[in-house]
Parts: C-alpha cells; structure tokens; sequence
C-alpha cells in the first residue's frame, strides 16, 4: 500500500472517529442539560465540596478542581435541585478553588446540594446535605472542639490518631466544629508539593471530609499554619482554603473573627498575631464583647493562658487577653499548642472560684492526632491526659455539658455548666405619699427561688395604664445599689403623667448581670397589677 493511499485511509479514519467525538460530545451536553448527573475523572476533583461560613441565612459550599471552568451549585429542600448558586473561582498552586454563596435560606432547614463544574456533575456523593445556623432563639446546640491534628512533617500525613479522632467525630452528630489551629505541620511553604496548599489537602481535606462535607468548621491560625517558611505565604494558603466571617479590620479579615449560632456567640482570635491593648485586634475584641447579647461566649484560640504542658501558660495572653474574657462574661475557652488535654477550675483574677462568681473555664484540647506530651499538674488543673482526643459541647438553654472523648470513642472527662436562675423577682407593695406621689418598696434580693445566691445590680421599675405588657413595658426608672438587705428598697414615683383617676399599673425587676448582658428577673411578686387612681381633681 502506497504511503498516499495509507494518509488516505487514515484521514478518512480521523475524520470518522472527529465525527464520533463531536456526536458524543453534543449528546453529553444535551444529557446533562436534562439533569442527567455526569461524572468526569475522578482525579478532576482535587478537593471535595465541604461547607463554610454558615448563617441562619446563607451557606458557603467550596470544592477545588485540576482543571477550569464555569462553576456552580445546585441545591433544594428536597432532592428536586431546583435552584442555582453561581460561583466564583481563582486559581492558586496550580488548582481551581470554586465557591458559591448562597443566599436567601431559611433558618435551621436542612438542603441537599450538588457542585457542577463546566456543566459536570463532580459530587462524589449519592446524596449529602447542608443545614443552615438557627435563629437567635435557638437554645439547643451542639458543637465539637479540637485541635493539633497536623502530622509530623511538611510531607507526612495525618497520623493514626489524627484519622481515629476524625473517624469517631464523623459518627457523631453536631452543627459546627471549632478547631484551635496547628492543622498543617508548616503552612508557610509557597511553593512544590508540600506547599500549605498541598498541606491542607492532605492534613485537613482529605481527614475531616466525611464531616466537612455537611457542617462548617471554625479555625483559629497556630503557629504552624505560618511556620516552614513565609508567613504571607501561610497566610494565603489559609484565607484561600477556608471561608470564614470576614468581620475583622481590613486587612485582618478570617485571622480573627466572630459569629453567632443560637444563644452562643464565637469569637476566634489569632494569637501568632499582636493582640496588646491598644492594638487592632484587642479592640476588635472589646467592641465584639461589649455588643453580644447571647447567652453563651465561647472564645477560641491557639496559645492557652493556663496549661501544663511543655510550652506552659502564654504571659501575653494572661496580661492581655483573660481580662477582656473575665469582664465580658466568657464562660468557655478552648485552646491548643501543647498536644495534652486539660480542664482548669473557673478562673477569676487568678484564682480558682466557681461559675457563679464569673470564672471562666479553659481547655487545652491539642489532642487531635499530632504526637502527644505528658502534662503536669499546676494549682489551676481540673483534669489532665495524654490522650488523643476531640471535645463535644451542648448547650440546653441555660446549661452547657461538655464530654472529652479519646480516639476510640470513651468519654474520659464531663463537666456541666449550669447558668440557670430560678425566680429572683422582688416582693414589693405599694403606698401612696404626698397625696398622689406612688412609692414602691421591696426586698432586697439575695438568693433565687432554688437558694443559689445571686448579686442583683439594680432593679428596673414600671408603669403603665394597662396590665403587664410583658418586653414592650414602658420603663419607668432604674434603681441602682448601693443595696442592704436590713432596709427595704424603695422608689418614689412623682412624675406619673395622666388624666385625674387614670389608673396606673406599677410592677419591678430585679437585673443580674452576665458579663456584660443583663438577666432580668420575672416582674414583682404582688397578686394582680398594682391599680392606682389618682384623686378626681387633684394636680400633678
């Protein structure tokens, strides 16, 4: 056969075989276009959809690929996924970095989602799900805690124990984790394959993907994250892999940060960076505190201010930080950096006290898999191990129970927090001075209905003209202490506006101060509203 006759049959064959692509190709598109889910090469999908920043309104679902494209996010109460979220995508160490924001989400509902990726179908799942943070009112929460799961090198991946830790918290059910940082063993790497982009992969993508792929995680940095190399380097690795509040100054955004979930309020500081009074963060800090109003503060952050560990209680964060965490009611801290688990006492001005009183409880939880230390013990330990370990958190309301689990699934450490108050409203009466002058009195109260001692601020009194109306009472004054228990409180109402015989319903509450919010008491214990009608004729 002639060398002409071969190219013959050849190019009559390429273009027999360039028809066939091009009729494949077209029926794809079409399939896909109906709905038809389509799977490209498993190696196209670098890192699996996981879940970022969640609010009662909207999600953040991410995922990487090897290869370009249009992006975006299918998703539906149901498995109908009828509604779309565009994403927007960048390119770093050589990988495509998808995310979608999706907006416009009902509270506490759960949605099944799916990722396209030019038209194609990359969810490695049959079926999986996102829920969205509840309401304000949310009183019902669980939540998990770690840290210190990075392996032992800028190569290596996740020990044993780190996958063990991972596997138990995947059985578990829980609506965020909070992980106190040292993910990657040096996240400043910029470049090659143990870059702190490859890094994540392996330390963080591929180990908590079974629970990523559903809930958020809440990362704090460690020094690890910035360390092998170049900080600026860690610190792009890090923004560029996690979607995180950005609430932070400019500039600072996701290294420190808050959110809310029900009746708990987050905050996530970064301790590789300065946190002196006076600085930005500190005073990030202390507005963030200051305008809370939840029921719970958890704070988190890698370097703990009391540890018996080998690196031992970080000064700075005593000097700087636990003030802060005292004066603004923080009931909870998690920490990490030495690789032990510890619980201290309630800790006030140094001290051991009780919750009661405004301790502050802290944990050191670096136990997710990085290779463990032996802890001391110091005048402020509770309970302290070696153990690999993660920590699930829940709060009920007014109480927080807390369990440490080691890798094989035994609780090994309890602890129930309990901020309940029963009845502190004031008994009080009522008389009349100075013709038509209103003067309440009361006892001064020290105790709630179950006996626990309690510290009243001051009390908030009250008038209307019709019955108790509940939070859209009109305030009429506040009494402020100093306050005996041997005298009654009093307070003299002479600025009652009304028409002669208008009748004037009076009632008190008693304020308890958390941190910084304001607990108030039910209104005053007196057998039906105070009625008092004004002399027909008299004058104010």
């Amino acid at each position: 056969m002639s060398k002409a006759t071969r190219f013959a049959l050849l190019s009559s064959l390429a273009v027999f075989i360039l028809a066939a692509v091009l009729y494949s190709l077209v029926f794809h598109v079409k399939e896909v276009r109906a709905g038809t889910s389509q799977q490209l090469n498993p190696n196209s999908l670098v890192v699996s959809p996981y879940i970022g920043e969640t609010t009662p309104t909207s999600v953040v679902v991410a995922w990487a690929t090897d290869t370009s494209g249009s992006s975006e996010v299918h998703y539906s109460t149901d498995t109908s996924y009828s509604q779309t979220a565009a994403a927007t995508s960048f390119s770093a160490d050589g990988k495509y970095w998808h995310s979608a924001t999706i907006t416009g989400l009902t509270a506490d509902t759960t949605y099944h989602y799916r990722v396209y990726t030019s038209g194609v179908d990359l969810t490695p799942w049959t079926n999986v799900t996102f829920r969205t943070a509840p309401s304000a009112d949310a009183t019902q929460i669980t939540f998990a805690g770690l840290g210190d799961s990075r392996p032992g090198s800028t190569s290596s991946t996740p020990s044993t124990a780190a996958r063990n830790v991972a596997a138990q918290m995947a059985q578990r059910d829980f609506a965020f984790a909070i992980h106190t940082g040292d993910i990657v063993y040096g996240g400043g790497v910029c470049t090659g394959s143990n870059s702190g982009w490859n890094q994540y992969l392996r330390g963080y993508f591929d180990l908590y993907e079974d629970s990523i792929k559903e809930v958020p995680f809440y990362t704090a940095i460690g020094n690890h994250e910035l360390g092998s190399g170049s900080a600026s380097c860690g610190y792009d690795a890090y923004t560029g892999v996690y979607y995180l509040p950005e609430n932070a100054p400019s500039g600072d955004e996701e290294r420190y940060y808050s959110y809310d979930w029900g009746n708990i309020h987050v905050v996530v500081l970064n301790t590789e960076q300065n946190f002196a009074t006076g600085s930005a963060q500190y005073n990030w800090l202390e507005n963030d505190l200051q305008n809370t109003d939840r029921r719970w503060i958890v704070a988190a952050f890698h370097r703990p201010p009391y540890s018996s560990g080998p690196h031992g209680s970080d000064e700075d964060v005593q000097d700087y930080l636990v003030p802060l965490l005292e004066q603004y009611g923080v009931d909870v801290v998690l920490n990490g950096h030495d690789h032990i688990y510890e619980r201290t006492c309630p800790i006030k001005d140094g001290a051991c006290t009780t919750i009661d009183d405004g301790g502050v409880v802290y944990f050191v939880t670096g136990g997710a898999g990085a290779s463990s230390y032996s802890p001391g013990s110091s005048w402020f330990t509770a309970k302290a191990s070696n153990k690999h370990h993660f920590m699930m958190l829940s709060v009920d309301d007014c109480t927080m129970n807390i369990e440490t689990i080691d890798e094989y699934g035994n609780v090994f450490d309890t602890l129930e927090i309990d901020k309940c108050l029963g009845n502190f409203a004031p008994n009080d009466d009522i008389s009349i001075t100075n013709g038509d002058d209103a003067q309440l009195f009361w006892q001064h109260v020290t105790q709630d209905s179950a006996g626990k001692d309690i510290t009243v601020a001051k009390y908030y009194t009250y008038r209307d003209t019709t019955p108790y109306k509940g939070t859209s009472a009109t305030k009429a004054d506040t009494v402020n202490g100093p306050f005996s228990t041997n005298n009654p409180v009093t307070w003299t109402d002479a600025n009652h506006i009304g028409d002669p015989a208008t009748n004037y319903f009076y009632y008190v509450r008693s304020v308890v101060m958390d941190g910084v919010r304001e607990l108030l008491s039910e209104p005053s214990n007196h057998t039906g509203e105070f009625d008092f009608a004004l002399t027909p004729g008299t004058s104010q």
